[in-house]
């Protein structure tokens, strides 16, 4: 696929559930671009956060964590920047437990923990190609990148897709509403739909025409 620049950005928020780390990293796969979930970083935090027994109220100390934790890219299998490294070590597959999907809204919510995750994701899309997936990315994170999607579906797709996923054949159905209510009410970040977002209903849609709508907008923007 023909790249139209070093420094094109993807941006694509949504809510959980809606496919967004998929889509994403298919896309950053066939541009030759890196990706970042920047939902990971968050999650690390929250896992850093029962690593060290803070207290979930103490903000502060949870804001100094996030404020010495590094981040880095590393190449997956494929070549692509894709693995994210937390103080130079891939945890990716601790961060998925009922304990860290038990407080990780609460630590995104904090302003001052997203501050300097939010530069260092800015950091990288400044330096190179990059789709970047989230739930502010559009509207605070990269505002003013080419190409910002939002992705939505409905509440019962969304907990039909995350049932499938998830090994816990058993899992809290309401966690994912309760996830969206957090998103979007919380103070710093909140997600929405912004300005000059292309919206995309995946409800009724499978995963090769929503990419296909995807990769038509990348390839018709005027870049």
């Amino acid at each position: 696929m023909e790249l139209r620049g070093p420094h094109l950005n993807i941006a694509i928020d949504g809510p959980a559930g809606v496919g967004k780390t998929s889509i994403g990293l298919t896309l950053a796969t066939d541009l030759g671009a890196c990706f970042i979930d920047t939902g990971i970083m968050y999650r690390a935090i929250a896992y850093l956060v029962l690593r060290h027994d803070v207290p979930i109220e103490d903000e502060y100390k949870i804001s100094q964590l996030a404020a010495t934790t590094t981040f880095t890219l590393a190449s997956d299998e494929q070549g692509i920047e894709s693995t994210l490294l937390v103080n130079r070590t891939p945890i990716t597959d601790l961060l998925h437990t009922d304990e860290v999907n038990s407080i990780v809204s609460k630590v995104a919510m904090i302003h001052d923990v997203r501050t300097p995750l939010v530069a260092w994701q800015r950091s990288i899309a400044k330096e190179r190609l990059t789709v970047m997936v989230g739930r502010d990315i559009t509207t605070v994170v990269l505002p003013e990148a080419q190409i910002k999607i939002y992705l939505d579906a409905s509440l019962a797709e969304r907990n039909r897709r995350r049932s499938l996923q998830n090994s816990t054949p058993n899992s809290d159905p309401s966690a994912v509403q309760r996830r969206d209510e957090l998103d979007s009410t919380r103070t710093a970040s909140p997600l929405y739909i912004g300005e000059n977002v292309m919206h995309v209903d995946t409800t009724n849609l499978t995963f090769d025409q929503v990419y296909k709508i995807i990769l038509t907008a990348v390839n018709t923007a005027n870049l």
